[in-house]
């Protein structure tokens, strides 16, 4: 096949764009005052969902197009949660934090009110609280982590420099955890309270 340079010209004018990067994502902070205390919603993912089945998180997803981070968050903590928007009250950006494969995360926090305990059994196992002064008094123990761009099995190694041990790209991150947690909470929604008590308290860790 012989090409020649508005050939080339042609076929990438009619090409289809590029695929658009992995969607970013924003997640919602849910606090509920019980007795005069603010209490933080956690959901328990179901185990039957393909990406992070049983983790804990906060009620999160996907911004779709048109869509604000903020309206994303507040669109999946009433899809996820069942509740309808006068429950939530948005109390402001925490920040935005990036996901192990360079994903965004937009993560907010806001009231819940009336929650009577529902939420949608396709997206979520169980849903429990915590106390913020629990996470205003204890901080989270980080552990190193990689992630290691390393071709499939039959890859040809023996045609590249080096084989097995060539040097493929590493990507060094932080793993947070909250140790005195049952269940255990890690990860982003760690590295999203984690945020959120620094603004609590003006930029400080817990002491």
């Amino acid at each position: 096949m012989h090409f020649r340079p508005n050939d080339i010209r042609r076929a990438l004018q009619s090409a289809p764009a590029p695929q658009k990067k992995e969607r970013e994502a924003a997640v919602l902070l849910p606090l509920i005052e019980k007795d005069g205390e603010l209490f933080i919603l956690f959901e328990r993912r179901a185990l039957s969902l393909r990406h992070q089945p049983g983790d804990i998180a906060l009620p999160g997803g996907g911004i779709e197009d048109g869509e604000t981070p903020l309206e994303a968050a507040l669109r999946e903590a009433r899809e996820e949660l069942l509740v309808n928007d006068s429950q939530l009250t948005g109390l402001g950006e925490i920040g935005t934090e990036s996901g192990p494969a360079g994903q965004k995360v937009y993560a907010f926090a806001a009231e819940l009110k009336d929650y009577r305990g529902t939420f949608s059994p396709a997206e979520v196992d169980r849903v429990f609280t915590l106390p913020l002064s629990f996470f205003l008094t204890h901080r989270a123990e980080h552990y190193r982590g990689s992630f290691v761009a390393r071709p499939i099995e039959n890859f040809p190694y023996d045609r590249i420099e080096g084989g097995k041990n060539y040097p493929f790209a590493v990507r060094d991150y932080t793993i947070p955890v909250y140790p005195d947690t049952a269940p255990l909470i890690w990860g982003m929604t760690a590295r999203v309270l984690e945020r959120f008590v620094k603004r609590l308290l003006g930029g400080s860790a817990p002491l």
